[in-house]
């Protein structure tokens, strides 16, 4: 791995945290409420099969739609406690990849832990800040309301959308050493 794609990895891992942390202060909820357990669980079903893209050993997991309705039912912090916990669970009850972060070579498990942490990081970022902007696009509008607010639903998809593309595409570039605009455009044409 890189030492660009460490340093990376360790900022976006460790800020994401901080960021969380930040999020859950000023947006708690439960995670034990049924409907965010049942979306949490249909999530971490959806990142075991995940598909892979062209460029840059990244893979697509079609968890959006299920952070949207996390953010508009409790918060941003719902809505990013589920994208990167379920990709977190999701990676060490899979047998392989629980063998690549567990594996007996220390320096490929720290490779792994630190691609474990740069994706959940990202994660974090796209569902938080998708999250935020709902909440003061909206006014943070009860669930049952949320057909009235368009403009703040597509404002929210294009923030999750950038975030996570940009995101993805830049660890992309720093794996490959292939220009980011290149890694973007060859993965993500198709959402133009």
């Amino acid at each position: 791995m890189p030492l660009k794609l460490k340093i990376y990895a360790l900022s976006l891992g460790g800020s994401s945290l901080i960021f969380l942390l930040l999020l859950s202060h000023y947006f708690p909820f439960s995670l034990f409420e049924l409907p965010f357990i049942i979306l949490f669980i249909t999530a971490f079903i959806f990142f075991r099969y995940s598909v892979p893209l062209p460029m840059g050993e990244i893979e697509e997991i079609p968890v959006f739609p299920l952070v949207t309705a996390s953010i508009i039912l409790y918060g941003p912090t719902a809505g990013a406690w589920l994208h990167s916990f379920a990709f977190f669970f999701s990676v060490f009850l899979h047998p392989k990849k629980r063998r690549d972060v567990l594996s007996g070579d220390l320096k490929k498990s720290i490779n792994y832990i630190l691609i474990l942490l740069m994706n959940m990081g990202w994660f974090t970022y796209s569902a938080g800040l998708a999250g935020l902007v709902w909440v003061y696009a909206s006014g943070f509008s009860p669930p049952y309301e949320c057909y009235r607010h368009p403009i703040a639903l597509f404002l929210v998809g294009l923030t999750y959308v950038l975030v996570d593309n940009l995101s993805e595409s830049l660890a992309g570039a720093l794996y490959t050493g292939i220009p980011f605009w290149k890694i973007w455009l060859t993965n993500r044409s198709w959402n133009i």
